[in-house]
Formats: structure tokens, C-alpha cells, sequence
């Protein structure tokens, strides 16, 4: 017991006994120095060691207006369902295009990083084919993503 109040009493004095005076020092060539050594000539600053007060909640934001609540404009342009409709299955026309190019041109660059690796290519050659099919997988993936996207 006598020892976990020692103990206790050590680690209340530490942060006090860490405290030092701060002390501002121009030498003759403007250099400025700062020590916890009064010397002649030294400054001493007055430095607040108090912890900050805790940061004050922020104020909510204003809740956004959703769609249904916010008008939308007279003139703003409208688009039918079944434009839309159209429009989403050109897209995905599209989209289904590129991705079937990027799948080929993922699977040659795969089959040349291949090769190169069989062959002991260069090095920088080797990187560069691999940098390629990192490219081509990237696209691929985001291909999917968008249009994972578009509704069915």
C-alpha cells in the first residue's frame, strides 16, 4: 500500500518537475536562442503550459433540402421516362463495348508480360508490360462499376 502511494506521489510531481522557465537570446550576430539557462542579456518569456480547453461541438450544419422539397425550375429541361430508358441503353451499349475492347486488350497485354517474363526481357521492358496490365485492369474494373450503375 505504502509503495502504490509512492508510486502515485512520483507520478503527480513528474509533470511539474518537466516544467522549466523559457529564456529568448539575441547574440551579437542577431542569431536567436532559445534555453531553459538565464544568462545575461536573455529574455524571459511568459509561455501559457495550461492544457487548451476542449474544442466547442460545432454547430450543426443546416439540413440540405432534398429534391421534393426544393422546386425545381419551370424552364428546366425534362427528360420522359422512356427517353431516358433509351438514353440508359445506349449507354450500356456503349459501356459494354468498351469493356469487351479493354477485356482483349487486358488479356494481350497479359499474354505479352507473359512472354516477356519466359523470355528474361529486360527489366524496364518487363515493368512497363506489367504498368500496361495494371492499366488495363484499372479500366476494366471501373468499366464494370459504372455499369453496375445503370439501372436493368
Amino acid at each position: 500500500m505504502m509503495r502504490q502511494a509512492v508510486v502515485a506521489a512520483w507520478l503527480l510531481a513528474v509533470p511539474w518537475a518537466a516544467q522549466a522557465d523559457i529564456y529568448k537570446y539575441v547574440d551579437e550576430e542577431g542569431r536567436v536562442t532559445f534555453t531553459n539557462i538565464p544568462r545575461p542579456g536573455a529574455i524571459k518569456l511568459d509561455i501559457d503550459t495550461r492544457p487548451a480547453a476542449p474544442p466547442q461541438p460545432a454547430a450543426r450544419p443546416a439540413p440540405r433540402p432534398t429534391l421534393r422539397t426544393a422546386p425545381t425550375p419551370a424552364n428546366f429541361p425534362r427528360v420522359s421516362r422512356e427517353e431516358q430508358r433509351q438514353r440508359d441503353a445506349l449507354r450500356r451499349q456503349v459501356l459494354e463495348q468498351e469493356l469487351a475492347t479493354e477485356t482483349r486488350l487486358l488479356e494481350q497485354a497479359r499474354r505479352a508480360l507473359a512472354h516477356a517474363r519466359s523470355t528474361a526481357a529486360s527489366a524496364p521492358q518487363a515493368q512497363a508490360l506489367a504498368e500496361t496490365v495494371r492499366l488495363h485492369e484499372q479500366n476494366v474494373n471501373a468499366l464494370q462499376y459504372e455499369l453496375s450503375l445503370l439501372p436493368r
